[in-house]
């Protein structure tokens, strides 16, 4: 809240579009944007993004129904609980609550459309926020402050009349604010790749994740219900440990002991086999996309692993979630065009792409069966994803994308 306040304070407003300064200066707006970036991750579950993703690879013990399960955010809950619990409505007396509610997840309409970015972007509150946090409390060193955006942020209206077609509202910096964002983004990318990303903490996730699933299994329908929505409106982080520590059903017990490890911090799994982006070939790579634009075949990748080898191992594709490409000029201009540090964190963000398996320090298959499982399969899997993505308004089909790569790969080991 305080830093959304704060970025709509350091906005340009000689060079803002006239129409859009009114918003900066009409206190029922600024208390909108204040009470939506407030709420924004009030549907947030415990244990960070740990739940999410649980619930992001099992769609199916969400028990929606169709598509939106397969794209499961926990902005999603953030809405729906803004619209619907009665302390948050009754809070939000005397403002547009459904406004509120589109505002905090990005998808505000009409004249607080423009405040979308500051809520929803590559530099948005919520990530300047953590950013610094994170950095503070993990002894990351950030030289920046917010008033070093200070005139460098403008609100625009482009596209003619209101009521064209091709109107549209932005919020863009200024070619000068680019040093400054580029410290941001260089900022979240060393905390993603040196903490989010490291490997004890990945493996510790990972298994943490696993349990939870089966809790999730264990349970009938109803109660599993009542249980993700409880996770995601008041659930804690001490509620959400008693959940995983709590005596378990049979079918929790073969994953109990090394996940209560992880609890206590005593025994995590080892890295057995890693792939990373230089040995993964470009057809492999390909693969490992599809993979993650549907997250929840990843499960099944790791369950053919499992087959095949008779062994209880944990994949994990793991990428440094790359920005998205909306760091924008007044005209034309995107800022990652007219800098090389902003296309480095792109580049090296795609380039942190590979493949890690964990299992245990007892004996398992050879690593070298291992990788020989995950080139067979992760093209299989892929092949699935592409089918229940299939698209007819795609101009090329993927199918014959994947084709052609592997015949050329394929061609380039027989040349050899």
């Amino acid at each position: 809240m305080h830093v959304a306040h704060q970025l709509l304070e350091v906005v340009n407003v000689e060079e803002s579009s006239p129409g859009l300064t009114d918003l900066i200066h009409d206190v029922e707006a600024v208390q909108t944007l204040r009470g939506a970036a407030l709420l924004h991750d009030v549907g947030h579950p415990p244990f960070s993004h740990l739940i999410e993703e649980a619930l992001r690879k099992r769609p199916d013990l969400l028990d929606w129904e169709g598509d939106e399960q397969v794209y499961y955010r926990h902005e999603d809950y953030s809405q729906k609980l803004i619209n619907t619990d009665e302390q948050i409505r009754e809070a939000l007396n005397g403002f547009d609550v459904k406004t509120v509610a589109n505002l905090a997840v990005g998808k505000a309409e009409g004249a607080y459309e423009v405040f979308n970015p500051l809520v929803d972007g590559d530099v948005d509150a919520d990530r300047i926020d953590y950013v610094l946090r994170d950095c503070y409390h993990c002894g990351l060193r950030l030289r920046f402050h917010l008033d070093d955006l200070r005139d460098k942020i403008f609100l625009i209206e482009e596209g003619g009349a209101r009521d064209q077609p091709g109107f549209r509202q932005r919020l863009c910096f200024s070619v000068e604010a680019t040093p400054v964002l580029a410290t941001i983004l260089h900022a979240r990318y060393r905390l993603i790749r040196n903490i989010h990303l490291h490997l004890k903490n990945r493996v510790a996730t990972q298994m943490l994740i696993e349990l939870f699933q089966k809790r999730l299994e264990a349970v009938s329908k109803d109660e599993r219900k009542n249980m993700v929505n409880r996770l995601h409106s008041w659930a804690t982080d001490s509620e959400c440990k008693e959940l995983l520590e709590q005596d378990s059903p049979s079918a929790v017990r073969k994953v109990e002991t090394p996940a209560r490890a992880v609890i206590t911090g005593n025994k995590l799994l080892r890295e057995v086999v890693t792939m990373n982006f230089d040995s993964l070939s470009p057809y492999q790579r390909m693969c490992l996309y599809l993979i993650l634009s549907r997250v929840s075949y990843i499960p099944r990748l790791q369950s053919k692993i499992r087959d095949r080898l008779k062994t209880d191992l944990i994949v994990d594709i793991r990428e440094s979630a790359p920005p998205k490409f909306c760091l924008l000029a007044p005209g034309p201009t995107n800022l990652y065009d007219r800098s090389q540090v902003l296309q480095g964190i792109l580049v090296d963000s795609f380039r942190d792409l590979s493949v890690h398996v964990y299992g245990p320090d007892t004996k398992h298959p050879n690593p070298q069966e291992i990788r020989k499982a995950l080139e067979e399969f992760i093209p299989e899997v892929a092949r699935e994803v592409r089918t229940a993505s299939y698209d007819e308004r795609n101009i090329i089909d993927l199918e014959f994308v994947l084709s052609v790569m592997q015949a050329v790969e394929n061609n380039a080991k027989e040349s050899f």
